[in-house]
């Protein structure tokens, strides 16, 4: 049971943790008192903790809920506690989330009483679990961290009736096998995925491919006789939600797919799932935003190579909408750039599919917009979103007209970028900045009187076997003049 907090907000706060939970167990959540569909009483009387856990307990006995473990969050602490007080037959364990409870003295400098996590965890004899930079609502700005530790508490509660069968195969011994995730919003996605998977198998005829899709995708794969993974049924569609938000014939892309979190989320725990299940050796994601941000977000959850393609990259504002809507475009389009710069192994691959044009620039502002251009993203990966980029470092082009053809410019290699000096007086016979040397003259002398063969190799020869080396390097490596210290 999800219970509510302050009668500021309504039980939608636990939207990004009711699909996961529902796919293992029954969940029940309720509006409290004051917010939502519940009534609103008047009077201070009618909202103290003992009215909360009657309205938890009335619930309860609603659903025909016999026992349940409880998630409260903030002030919902206080009547879960006194839930399990005074009803422990009905609670299977409790979890608190950012609890606010009266445990030491008001703050007199802040007027509030502290989070007392730490205290609550050691006089309940509980586990203690910190997600520092979550702030107050881990289950909102954290969520894929938060329903993986949930899981696990609730099913260390109720373990399940009869043991399940595992098994595991040698690296080896197992099959290449991929996942190829295609979106179901756009135009053409599904055949050129079934295009790009024929080819995959041209080149690797053992691969073995499985579809993470949603309707109207899987009609395409059907016809082509493709594989499709059974978690494709437990996917929330995200076509339906466009459709719906379109339904005026007026569609902002970026306000849909905001509003679309929770449906994002959903999916992302069901790839989850599948590849920590299937030991795939590549990830395709056709326009898989959920999976590439959410990777960024948990890089920990990488468990092999990914690919992504996408047809556009970062958001702009629409004018009529304000200056809300352009800073909350910029700071999507930084937190993108930062993601990438921070993480550059989540993506094995980035595809771009379009025309290097097609690319957001550092565009002037419109008429009578000023003020509402954001911090353009030609591509991610660029680090100064406010400087025209020259070409973008973290994605490769698929032109529609010409073949796929890399756009970006091979990386200088760390020697070149980075200059060494060579050491004043170079150790005879050995290494001098990074480069052997040759043995000098007085060494081949001494050879030749001992009645060995030299070293050098006779003339000709050495240009064959042996590349010639730089300029620089040659200087490095000379050795010093006599009579120079």
């Amino acid at each position: 049971m999800l219970l509510p907090t302050w009668s500021i907000i309504h039980s939608r706060h636990w939207k990004l943790q009711v699909p996961d939970l529902a796919r293992r167990c029954r969940v029940v959540t309720f509006d409290g008192r004051g917010n939502g569909r519940s009534d609103r009483p008047a009077g201070v009387e009618a909202y103290r903790p003992a009215a909360f856990t009657a309205d938890a307990l009335a619930v309860m006995d609603a659903t025909a809920t016999d026992r349940a473990v409880l998630v409260a969050l903030s002030a919902g602490t206080m009547w879960a506690l006194e839930l399990g007080a005074l009803h422990a037959d009905r609670v299977a364990g409790i979890v608190f989330v950012g609890p606010a409870l009266p445990l030491l003295p008001p703050d007199q400098r802040r007027g509030t009483h502290s989070f007392t996590g730490a205290m609550l965890a050691d006089l309940a004899r509980g586990s203690l679990v910190t997600l520092s930079g979550s702030g107050h609502a881990p289950h909102a700005r954290d969520p894929v961290r938060f329903n993986l530790l949930l899981r696990e508490f609730v099913d260390s509660l109720a373990p399940p009736a009869r043991p399940r069968q595992r098994s595991w195969t040698h690296a080896l011994g197992r099959h290449r096998r991929a996942l190829y995730i295609s979106s179901p919003i756009g135009l053409g996605h599904a055949r050129r995925d079934v295009a790009i998977a024929r080819e995959l198998r041209a080149l690797r005829p053992e691969l073995e491919i499985d579809w993470l899709a949603q309707d109207p995708v899987t009609q395409v794969l059907d016809a082509e006789g493709e594989r499709i993974h059974p978690a494709s049924a437990l996917l929330a569609s995200e076509s339906a939600h466009v459709e719906a938000e379109s339904a005026e014939h007026d569609l902002r892309a970026f306000q849909a797919i905001r509003r679309m979190d929770e449906i994002l989320l959903s999916n992302f725990m069901v790839f989850h799932d599948a590849v920590t299940e299937g030991h795939y050796d590549l990830v395709v994601g056709d326009e898989a935003w959920d999976v590439d941000r959410l990777l960024h977000e948990n890089p920990e959850l990488k468990r092999s190579a990914f690919v992504w393609m996408t047809d556009f990259v970062g958001w702009l504002p629409m004018p009529e909408d304000g200056q809300r809507e352009a800073d909350l475009t910029a700071d999507h389009n930084a937190e993108m750039i930062e993601h990438i710069a921070r993480f550059p192994r989540m993506r094995d691959q980035a595809i771009f599919v379009g025309n290097p044009d097609d690319v957001v620039g550092d565009r002037p502002p419109r008429a009578g917009g000023a003020g509402l251009r954001p911090r353009p993203v030609p591509a991610p990966g660029s680090l100064r979103p406010g400087r025209r980029p020259g070409r973008p470092r973290h994605l490769h082009g698929a032109g529609r007209q010409p073949a796929a053809v890399p756009v970006l410019p091979a990386r200088p290699s760390l020697r070149a970028a980075v200059s060494r000096r060579p050491p004043a007086r170079p150790l005879p016979g050995r290494a001098a900045n990074g480069v052997r040397r040759q043995r000098p003259r007085r060494y081949l002398q001494r050879d030749r009187r001992r009645g060995r063969p030299g070293r050098r190799l006779p003339a000709g020869r050495d240009r064959r076997r042996r590349p010639s080396r730089p300029a620089h390097r040659r200087a490095a490596v000379r050795p010093p003049a006599r009579g120079r210290p």
